[in-house]
């Protein structure tokens, strides 16, 4: 752009240059040919970088709902009473909740708001991996306030991901997710 604005200029100022471009018609035609062509490779490139720029923001955002389906399935396994068989075993959800946060890491990392929530789900997970691993201690009043604020700042990161997808959507993931 910066070439095209210098030619048009020294064109219009410089009495001299215009001539020589008189003179030599050829060159200015394939000059003129290739920035036409510059410019238009460029636009073309800006369109399908926005695009892709679209629907990576999609992929992170059902990639994020996966993960944070999980992180609660994985929080409600850990504080519910040992008795209860249905529950599932803490050990296998921490392991699977560290597996997606490992999965969808990738898809996460290059967008901002994602990547607050990434950071937002390895506190909330490092938490849960810290009291699976005391599973025989009682779990704290501390820990869980520490664990109920860590989870508040999850779902307000998971909230502007969420927006990114249709109402249809975000409910067939939801129910599709980890319970």
């Amino acid at each position: 752009m910066v070439l095209i604005a210098a030619v048009v200029v020294t064109d219009l100022t410089i009495r001299d240059v215009g001539a020589w471009w008189d003179r030599h018609s050829l060159l200015g035609s394939f000059v003129t040919s290739v920035l036409i062509l510059g410019v238009t490779i460029q636009l073309v490139d800006q369109v399908t970088a926005r695009r892709r720029v679209k629907d990576r923001k999609r992929v992170a955002a059902v990639q994020a709902l996966i993960v944070y389906g999980q992180a609660l399935r994985t929080e409600r396994v850990l504080l519910a009473p040992p008795d209860e068989p249905e529950n599932g075993d803490p050990n296998s959800e921490v392991q699977a909740l560290a597996s997606m946060v490992l999965t969808a890491a990738p898809a996460l990392f290059e967008d901002p708001t994602a990547r607050d929530f990434m950071e937002k789900v390895e506190t909330f997970s490092s938490l849960l991996y810290r009291m699976v691993r005391r599973r025989g201690v009682e779990i704290s009043e501390a820990d869980r306030a520490r664990l109920s604020q860590a989870k508040t700042a999850l779902s307000t990161a998971m909230s502007p991901l969420m927006s990114r997808l249709q109402p249809r959507e975000a409910a067939a993931l939801e129910d599709a997710a980890p319970s």
